[in-house]
Formats: structure tokens, sequence, C-alpha cells
């Protein structure tokens, strides 16, 4: 099909230059005004709700993975309109932290758009999923429009072809439908994607707009749209290239031409990168996170670095061609380390290499093919880890826009390419509407399919663990939904079913990457359900050993302690105590439960040494002398020191109850009842309703013979217990 490129300068609206002539590749761009079988207004709303209807499913469903850190976790977020200046002077994972956390990740994470959007969402609805699901299909549905209108101006037929045949609305029919995009439309805090491509899109169209009108005020809409783009996401800095590359293909430009519409999008630029700078105080950084799911080529040399960057190239493309298995966790060890002997590493490297060789060769014969492909290339540049490190191996929601390169290449082919095989136009069109419905059908099932994946956190990490099988993080947070799933499960015969299972994941999760300090935690936590005692000892001494005196698995090792002890299990008690004092040896309470457990296997000379020393360390501290005056007393009868104890602890803090009342109890044995009759009421006065006090006071006045007293009392302590 001959086709014709148009001059700005002759034509307006209906003429075409019929000198200038392009290849059989190449399509004219400008509209030819020719009232269409079926109104564009039509076609527009047909896209924006394909777009819409096809995902609405996820309407149903909560908040879940990284929403938690944007939204329903993030402070910012949840100040609503107030969080504003914060949101947009702060890292986006600040809000989270409450610390400035701007050089954890490299590069950086400055994306305030989308998270002032969650803002407002949550200052008019609160934490509603339903409205962050509802506003992410707008916004898709939107995004979808911006292409479709995008698409029209670039491409148009010499020809009027039918309407749902035509090159742009095939192109953002596949590109809507492809199931690679359920991440970016499911999750709500991806929205960053979408509002980054929006405005990226919208830029390129404008700028088209600038070129075929000389309206300045198209300028300033790319000026305002590029700065909201970038200020959703960083990758939007590609469509610097993008709107030249665009207006090259589809217009007879100059270099001034070029030159005249990137001046507002380097004003954008130069105005974030001058926030940026304020806020993180750099550009960029050069940070390596110390943690293998946030540094995955950590452990790599540099051939098997970019080796292993080619191998998630070639996933791109297969997954572009052949959307499944689809999966969110792409993390270690899921994609593995290779090296250039590797074939997986070799031919996506003659892929790409044959693709940038055909679209620059192509280049100036305009090939729409070649179009496709340096778009693809151009945005795909940013997040391909080959100039930037992304802290990741590679993300389905990462090529996002990338996608759309590939869209206009198989709606290009479908409706230019395999023509050449087919001589009547009849069956031309006929293989084409097969094509066409057999790729919509097969994407949008894999779409509703995988989008159902995305219900909760539950669904989605137990589905994506069956295909992420590899990650140590993916079977690390199934064994930790797992158990919280256990937990709120109230048939015991289950929940231990599933305890079990989430045991499993975890241990398989540490295998592959064992220093996962909330994995060990969480499996810390699955062996104190299933008793295994030993197993949840040895779960928690290695946080400790990845984060020395971490309160959580310290906690935690308390609770184990107790139940040692309530099993008699002293010798794995004792062990368990001295580990505890290891890690806090000024904690007073490991060091009295360790005289206990001593106290327990009758080694009562090792719990007096423990308390003693232990006073001598802290000789300020009440429970010491209130537990040595209690071991003095009652092991070894020695009442005279276990008062002077009680003393000297009161007179530490003449306010501690368990003092008091011991006091109280120990004058009584002694016999100075009057003593024991001021302390006990001193006690009750603290705790009125504990009824052992009273009987203890009635006791005391019938050792003195104060009958009368104590059945008053005792009377007293009955009407407490009823």
């Amino acid at each position: 099909m001959k086709n014709k490129h148009l001059s700005k300068h002759k034509v307006k609206n209906k003429s075409l230059d019929n000198k200038s002539q392009q290849t059989e590749d190449s399509i004219s761009v400008l509209q030819i005004e020719k009232k269409p079988s079926f109104p564009f207004k039509y076609q527009v709303l047909i896209v924006f709700f394909f777009a819409f209807l096809l995902n609405a499913d996820t309407l149903r469903y909560g908040y879940v993975l990284d929403d938690g850190l944007m939204i329903t976790e993030n402070k910012f977020t949840l100040k609503g309109f107030a969080g504003i200046k914060d949101i947009m002077s702060h890292d986006q994972f600040t809000g989270l932290s409450g610390k400035e956390t701007n050089n954890l990740y490299s590069g950086g994470r400055y994306r305030p758009m989308s998270q002032v959007v969650f803002a407002i969402e949550y200052q008019l609805f609160g934490l509603n999923p339903f409205v962050g699901h509802f506003v992410n299909l707008l916004l898709y549905g939107l995004l979808s429009v911006m292409i479709f209108l995008l698409l029209q101006k670039m491409f148009i037929s010499e020809k009027m072809q039918e309407w749902f045949l035509t090159v742009p609305f095939i192109a953002v029919i596949l590109f809507i439908a492809h199931p690679i995009h359920t991440e970016v439309v499911a999750n709500i805090k991806s929205g960053d994607e979408i509002l980054c491509m929006l405005g990226g899109i919208a830029v390129v169209y404008f700028s088209i707009l600038y070129f075929d009108k000389n309206n300045i005020l198209y300028l300033v809409y790319s000026f305002v749209l590029f700065l909201f783009a970038i200020l959703s996401k960083e990758s939007a800095i590609t469509f610097m290239g993008i709107v030249p590359l665009t207006l090259f293909f589809f217009r007879k430009t100059k270099l001034k031409d070029h030159i005249i519409v990137l001046v507002p999008l380097v004003a954008s630029a130069a105005i974030y990168f001058f926030i940026r700078l304020k806020v993180f105080g750099f550009i960029t950084n050069t940070v390596q996170s110390t943690e293998l799911n946030h540094n995955p080529f950590m452990h790599a040399t540099t051939a098997e670095r970019y080796a292993t960057i080619l191998l998630t190239w070639g996933k791109y493309l297969q997954l572009l061609i052949f959307p499944h298995p689809l999966t969110h966790d792409y993390y270690p060890k899921q994609i593995p380390i290779i090296n250039w002997g590797n074939i997986e590493a070799i031919v996506p490297t003659l892929i790409y290499a044959a693709l940038l060789g055909f679209s620059l060769i192509y280049l100036k014969k305009k090939n729409i093919y070649a179009y496709g492909i340096l778009f693809f290339l151009f945005t795909f540049s940013i997040i391909s880890n080959l100039v930037f490190d992304l802290g990741l191996f590679m993300n389905e929601r990462l090529i996002f826009t990338s996608s759309l390169g590939f869209a206009i290449v198989l709606a290009y082919f479908l409706q230019t390419g395999i023509k050449r095989f087919f001589a009547n136009e009849q069956t031309h069109r006929n293989i084409l509407l097969t094509c066409l419905i057999i790729i919509l059908t097969g994407y949008s099932v894999k779409t509703i399919s995988r989008n159902s994946a995305w219900k909760d956190g539950y669904s989605l990490f137990m589905t994506d663990v069956k295909t992420s099988v590899n990650s140590g993080r993916c079977n690390v947070i199934a064994g930790y939904v797992l158990m919280d799933k256990a937990k709120k499960d109230s048939v015991k015969t289950e929940k231990l079913e599933i305890y079990k299972e989430a045991e499993s994941y975890l241990i398989k999760g540490l295998s592959i990457n064992p220093n996962n300090i909330g994995g060990w935690a969480s499996l810390g936590e699955v062996d104190i359900y299933l008793e295994n005692y030993q197993q949840s000892i040895l779960a928690y001494k290695n946080v400790l050993a990845i984060s020395p005196k971490n309160a959580n698995a310290l906690s935690n090792l308390v609770y184990v302690l107790s139940r040692l002890n309530d099993q008699k299990k002293f010798p794995e008690a004792q062990h368990l105590c001295e580990l505890m004092i290891h890690e806090q040896p000024d904690n007073t309470g490991y060091q009295l439960a360790l005289a206990e457990i001593y106290r327990n296997m009758n080694k009562l000379d090792s719990a007096f040494i423990i308390l003693e020393n232990t006073k001598k360390s802290k000789p300020n501290d009440v429970d010491v002398y209130n537990r040595l005056a209690e071991y003095y007393g009652k092991y070894k009868n020695n009442l005279s020191k276990a008062i002077e104890y009680l003393e000297a602890a009161y007179k530490i803090n003449p306010e501690n109850s368990a003092t008091i009342e011991n006091m109280g109890i120990v004058y009584g044995m002694v016999g100075n009842y009057d003593k024991s009759i001021e302390f006990f009421k001193k006690a009750i006065a603290k705790s009125p309703d504990k009824s052992p006090l009273y009987y203890n006071l009635a006791q005391t006045y019938r050792m003195k013979k104060d009958f009368k007293k104590a059945d008053e009392i005792t009377a007293q302590a009955n009407a407490l217990k009823h």
C-alpha cells in the first residue's frame, strides 16, 4: 500500500502533498477530513469502557502489596490535605518510617504525584480501597483514550479503512488488553505508572498539535504535563526522546522544530531536578543496599551482572509476546545469576542487537516497525538496569510504557504486514479479524484471570509462590500470610495444618535468602504455635545474629522461656536464658529468670550467686531485693536477712506494692504484728480490690487475738470475692 507524507506548511485540512512519497511500510500522518462511517466520539467511548470494564472486577478488591507503603501505613498520606506539603518535600518512604530514607535506595525515590492523589482520596473518602481502584480504572481509561488520540494523529491510511481495523484502534485495544498490565491496574500503588505514562503521552500529543497548528499554548500544555509526568515517576524523562522521535517519523520537520518542542520539556526537567536536589541534597546517588532483595547483583561479578541483565531483557520480550506465567515477584533467586556462556544471555543479546540494527537502518526510511522498536527501546532503557541500577532484577509493571511500542508493531503487522501474503482484500480482512479476535480473546481471558490474584495479600502470594518458586521473598511472605490465616482459623486441626504449611514455605524461603530477618521472625513465631520450641529458639538466634538486641525476638524468647519452665524443661530454659543475658546483660528480668531456673533445678547456691551479683551491679533495683528477701525467707528460713533486704527495697522505693506486701508477710512471720498490720494496710490502700491482702490482714489480727477486727476484715474480703 502506497502512502504519502504531509508537509506542515502545505497541508491544512484537506490537501495532501502528492509529491512526498514514503516506503510501503510507512503511513501518512495527518487526518483526512472525511466523516467516518462510525462517529469518532463513539470510538473513544469504546476505548475508554473497554479499558474500564476489562478490569472492573478489581473494584471488589482490597489494599495489597505496596499499598501499605504508600497508603494504609504512610503517615503523610493519612494526613490527607495536610500531608501534601510533607509529601512534596520528602522521599516517598519517609512517611512510612518517619525517618529520612532518601539514601536507602539507589537513585532515591521522589515520586510525589501519585501519593498526593492518595492523600486526596483519603481526605475525601478515608481508607477506601474501592475508591482507589475506581480512580485507577478511570486513569487507565483516560490513558487509553489519550493513546488513541495520539495514534490518530500519527496514523491514517490513504484509503479509509473500517474504523475497527485501523492501526490506531488495533494498537490501543491490544495495549489495553495486554495481561502484563494487570499489576499496574490492579495494584493501587502502581497508579504512579499510569500517571507517568498519561503525562508523557499527552506531551507527545500536544507537541504534534503545536507543530500542526503553531499555537504556543500547546507548548505551555507540554511544559505542565511533562512536569506532572516526571513528578509521577522519573522514567518520564525518556519522553524527551520520544517527542522528537515521533515528530521525525510522522511529520516533515527541521532541527529548529525539534528544539522548539524540547524547550518546555527541558524547562520542566530542570524544575524537577531542582526540587529533587532541594529535597534529597543530590540529583542521584550510588547507594548500594546490603539487603539481597534490594541489591540482587551484590554477589555477582561484573560479567555475571550484565549476562543476567540480558536474561531479564529476554524475559521481558517473552512476556510481551506470550504473557504467561505472570507474577509480581522476580526477587532473588527467581531470576538466577548467569554468565555469558549461558544461551539465555546470548540469545537476547542477539535479538536486541538485531532490533537496534534494524531500527537504525530503516530510521531514514521512517519505517513504522523501526518507530515501534525505538519507542520500546527508548522507554525501556531507563528500566533495563543497563543505565541505572534499579535495585531489583525486573518487574512486569516496569515495562508498562514500553509495551506500547510492541502494540504498535503488532498492530501495524496485522493491518499491513500480513497483507503481503494475501492478494485478495477480503481474504486479508478475514485473516486480520481472525488473528485480532484470537489475540484479544487470549489477552482478555488472561487479564481477567490474572486480576483475580490481586484480590488480597493471601490470594496474591499463594498464587505467585507457585510461579516464583525460587524467590526467597515470595516463599517467606507466603509463609507469613498462611501464619496470619492460621491465627484467624477457629478449627484447631485446620490451624495446625496451616501452620505446618507456613513453616514449609518459610524454611524454603530462608534456604534461598538466609539473611531475611522477617522470615526468621515469622518462622520463630510459627514454631511457637507448633510448640517446636527448640526450632523457635534457633530461628530467633538467627534474628539476633542479623539484628542484635532485636526487641521482637527477645520478647518472643521470653514467652518460649515461660513455656519451657511450665514444661519443666529447665536445662533448655537455662541455655535460653543465658542466650538472652548475652544479648542484654543489663536486663535484670533475665537475671531473675535465670535465678528462678536454678532454684527449680535445686541449685539454690547458684541462684543466690546470680541474685547477689545482680544486686552488686544493680544496687537500686527493688525487684532484686524483693527476690533475695523471698529466697532468704522461704528457702533459708533467714527472716532477719529477708527483713534486711525488704527494708532496703522500701528505702529505695516506698511505693512498690510487692515490697509493701512482702513486708507485711515477713513481719507477721516474726511476730511483729503491729508492723505487719501497718504494711498490710498500706498494701490495701494501694490495691483496695485485692482480696488476699484482706485475708492476710485478718489473719494478722487473729494472731493478735483481735477476733472481732479479724472477722470484720474477713467479711470485707468475702464481699470482694462476690
